[in-house]
């Protein structure tokens, strides 16, 4: 891979630094994380989630054909309309029948395992961990795939399912941790 897809990778990488703050907190995480040590571990699990990202990216051969801006404050308003999008497709996967039944169904086996005394606060809570980590994978992978070459034969390989595991474990952590520094708006 040459040095001008890596950099406009790490353009990208960039962006989506902006992204996630703007999809978990709907601004900057600065503004709602009121520890420093809960700050810290966010910046950490945000770095390593984006550093397997950018591993993920050059795995699938990723060439981008969104032009990156040299403003930050272009860069973060772009990042903020990515969230966006990638929340109304989050919500339009969560009201579709057959995922609205996988969903429930996880709740469940969920419940009666954990054996929740609080139904209402945990389903809250479920719903929007499922929420955010749809709306984190739509920003992040889904619409980055779809600019991707020779995806099919790169996605079976080893690399890439451990990539992928990776991924939905460093979100999991950011989506935990961010839900328990903030008070969501309801989105």
């Amino acid at each position: 891979m040459n040095s001008k897809v890596k950099n406009q990778i790490i353009g990208l990488i960039l962006r989506e630094w902006y992204t996630i703050d703007s999809v978990l907190f709907n601004g900057h995480a600065r503004n709602v994380i009121a520890g420093q040590r809960d700050f810290n571990e966010y910046i950490a699990l945000k770095g390593a989630l984006l550093e397997n990202l950018y591993q993920y990216y050059i795995h699938v051969d990723l060439r981008s054909s969104r032009k990156l801006p040299v403003k930050e404050q272009v860069l973060q308003e772009m990042a903020t309309s990515d969230a966006r999008k990638a929340k109304a497709t989050a919500a339009k996967l969560m009201n579709d029948p057959s995922s609205k039944q996988k969903i429930k169904s996880r709740l469940i086996r969920e419940m009666r395992s954990r054996k929740i005394k609080n139904v209402n606060a945990f389903t809250d809570k479920f719903v929007q961990e499922r929420f955010l980590q749809y709306s984190l994978d739509n920003a992040l992978v889904g619409i980055p795939l779809l600019e991707a070459k020779n995806l099919d034969p790169q996605c079976k390989t080893f690399t890439c399912k451990l990539l992928e595991e990776a991924h939905k474990t460093y979100r999991d952590q950011l989506v935990a941790l961010a839900l328990s520094c903030k008070k969501i708006k309801r989105v």
